[in-house]
């Protein structure tokens, strides 16, 4: 017993897929705040589907948005406190 792997299917990168409407949602969060925009967005599209890197970890890694900047997006899209 204890902690498995994910799933190769599940994750890419360690990260579980997430529903479309929350990557949207995310996406327009960081855009109406001027954090990501419309031509980074496609590139991270594009990049994702030929390396199969999750895009959030491609937008940190490229430095298009702060990771904390990510991080908020994520805590108000799904309604938790950022801690």
């Amino acid at each position: 017993m204890g902690l498995e792997a994910p799933d190769s299917e599940l994750a890419v990168g360690g990260i579980p897929p997430q529903p479309i409407e929350i990557t949207a949602e995310v996406r327009e969060h960081l855009a109406e705040r001027g954090r990501l925009r419309k031509e980074d967005w496609d590139r991270v599209q594009r990049l994702s589907g030929e390396s199969g890197e999750h895009w959030s970890a491609l937008v940190l890694r490229l430095g298009l948005v702060a990771e904390r900047d990510l991080a908020e997006a994520f805590s108000a899209v799904l309604g938790h406190p950022l801690v």
